[in-house]
């Protein structure tokens, strides 16, 4: 249909592409009239995503994939029924990712087989908590995750990210050492929370990965969308990852910031 688009605007006057293009389509065209520069840039950007999807999507190893949905949270839920019982019991399943799994049909195995990784934020303790404990290559990463917060965010080059364990399960969170002071995560602001698990699976995925973020602008006042797109461009780590970012925004900020 894009290419149809196209020839449309070349030919406002063809039934014959009119007939073989959706009602609403048409609609939003309208009788626009793209100049030739507009028109060569949806080409080639057409012919950019049709390699994309014929040499990396449909390769026999296409590349890993995270998606960030809106559904996101990085401190920890709990529920509770507050007629039968005052004691607060901390949710350790993904209900997000499982919530996005049952809306749209989609199995763990086929997840697995497409080499989709749904990140929400809501395994981000047992995240750090296996990172902290792992081999040498993946402990080196997170600490290169936690010097960017810290250099980025903190103004300091220390920041520690601690899973917090203790014999009550609900009382296992993390804790942000800043400065010498241990702060409890869910006591950050939103705006920073929403930023660690944002670039937490940026800066822990493999190399040549793809990212698809809904709305990266929620919870995040203007200065920090900028803060964060200026990441994705200029950090010279994640740029050395060669990673594709597929982002949908609402946010007017994000668009004005990508015309610079």
């Amino acid at each position: 249909e894009l290419l149809l688009s196209i020839e449309l605007c070349k030919n406002p006057d063809s039934e014959q592409v009119r007939r073989s293009l959706s009602k609403s389509l048409i609609n939003s065209i309208g009788h626009y009239k793209f100049s030739e520069i507009h028109l060569k840039y949806i080409e080639n950007t057409i012919e950019y995503l049709g390699q994309l999807i014929n040499v990396e999507i449909l390769s026999p190893t296409p590349p890993s994939r995270i998606y960030i949905p809106t559904l996101r949270s990085a401190i920890s839920l709990y529920d509770k029924d507050i007629n039968e019982s005052p004691t607060s019991i901390k949710i350790r399943k993904n209900i997000f990712a499982a919530s996005i799994m049952q809306n749209y049909g989609i199995e763990a195995k086929e997840l697995e087989k497409k080499g989709i990784d749904i990140q929400t934020g809501l395994n981000f303790y047992q995240a750090v908590k296996k990172a902290r404990n792992n081999i040498k290559e993946v402990r080196n990463k997170f600490e290169k995750y936690e010097a960017f917060l810290g250099k980025t965010f903190f103004g300091t080059e220390t920041v520690d990210i601690i899973a917090s364990e203790t014999n009550n399960e609900n009382e296992e969170h993390l804790n942000i050492w800043i400065k010498g002071e241990d702060r409890n995560l869910h006591d950050l602001g939103d705006g920073v929370q929403s930023l660690m698990i944002l670039l937490y699976p940026i800066y822990m995925v493999e190399p040549n990965s793809w990212i698809f973020i809904e709305e990266p602008e929620m919870n995040l006042h203007p200065g920090m969308q900028r803060l964060f797109l200026q990441q994705l461009i200029n950090d010279p780590y994640i740029n050395s990852k060669n990673l594709k970012f597929f982002l949908t925004t609402h946010s007017n900020h994000l668009l004005d910031l990508t015309l610079e």
